[in-house]
């Protein structure tokens, strides 16, 4: 079994952007698209953490379930917490950038 840091290299966690992702942009048009892209990340970030916690159920094999409790589960909320710190980066920064109504 893969250990967690090696199963973060190879998923490419510890890299922090997205392609074509500027956090010191100026542009409050590009602030506002990472805002979606986030967010739209983390809503199916959510429907695989629900099917991942509904699928461990049929896993009948005991290891094969320590398995995925133990490396994938853990994995899968690092990714769905590291999305949700560049949301809200990515809100905070298009709120800075915004002109004042």
């Amino acid at each position: 079994m893969l250990g967690m840091a090696e199963a973060e290299k190879q998923a490419g966690l510890g890299l922090g952007y997205l392609p074509e992702e500027n956090p010191g942009t100026d542009d409050p048009k590009e602030a506002g698209r990472w805002v979606r892209v986030y967010s739209e990340l983390i809503q199916f970030k959510a429907q695989v953490l629900a099917a991942t916690h509904t699928g461990l159920d049929a896993i009948t094999e005991a290891v094969a379930r320590e398995a995925a409790i133990e490396a994938d589960l853990p994995l899968l909320e690092g990714e769905n917490d590291r999305l949700r710190k560049r949301l809200d980066f990515w809100k905070r920064r298009h709120l800075e950038l915004k002109p004042p109504v």
